[in-house]
């Protein structure tokens, strides 16, 4: 969320980049769809922006016996 458009882009780019970042570390991490929606507070006029992405943490032979890590373990959203 951002008082202007660009402020809510800038906020939302941020965040994508530190979940990606965290994601790709992650061993059979693969993005399957990333849908964008924009809106506008009517009270205040602010922007929100949000992300849902579908992803997957895909098993290969060599890593069944141990669970992969969330990309999201041990944080919170906001």
């Amino acid at each position: 969320m951002g008082v202007t458009a660009e402020q809510a882009r800038e906020r939302v780019n941020a965040r994508l980049r530190r979940f990606f970042d965290r994601a790709e570390a992650v061993r059979g991490f693969r993005e399957i769809t990333m849908k964008r929606n924009q809106s506008k507070n009517r009270l205040n006029l602010n922007t929100t922006i949000s992300y849902e992405i579908l992803y997957v943490v895909e098993a290969d032979e060599r890593s069944r016996s141990r669970s992969p890590e969330s990309p999201n373990a041990g944080h919170q959203r906001g």
